[in-house]
């Protein structure tokens, strides 16, 4: 029976809040039998944040009781964000569609120029 969940920042330290984010998803651990189908589910459902590299579990022992030790290794990075607000200075790649380029498209095609 699992009578404590211990956690491991791989590296070190973790921070507040990822220790109780990952406390939460194994607090149903405590008082059952350690169960991998059920370590496998609540490792889904921790990881389903998408704020995690991975997450590792292996029995452990401790002052003569039984637990889990959860090994999280929290992302070094972000999701792509999209920066969508309006920018101080033009972008050049939008200067070289403008007008000059219509206008040589056009001449090369045998249409109107400027």
């Amino acid at each position: 029976m699992v009578q404590f969940v211990d956690l491991v920042g791989l590296p070190p330290p973790l921070s507040p809040r990822v220790e109780a984010t990952i406390a939460r998803a194994f607090q149903n651990q405590v008082g059952a039998t350690l169960d991998p189908e059920t370590m496998r589910t609540d490792i889904l459902t921790a990881t389903g944040s998408d704020r995690f590299e991975f997450l590792t579990y292996t029995g452990t022992e401790k002052d003569g009781k039984t637990g889990a030790l959860i090994g999280v290794r929290p992302k070094s990075y972000g999701p792509p964000f999209l920066a969508t607000g309006p920018r101080a200075e033009q972008p050049r790649f939008l200067q070289l569609r403008g007008e000059p380029w219509r206008a040589h498209h056009h001449a090369r095609r045998g249409g109107p120029g400027l």
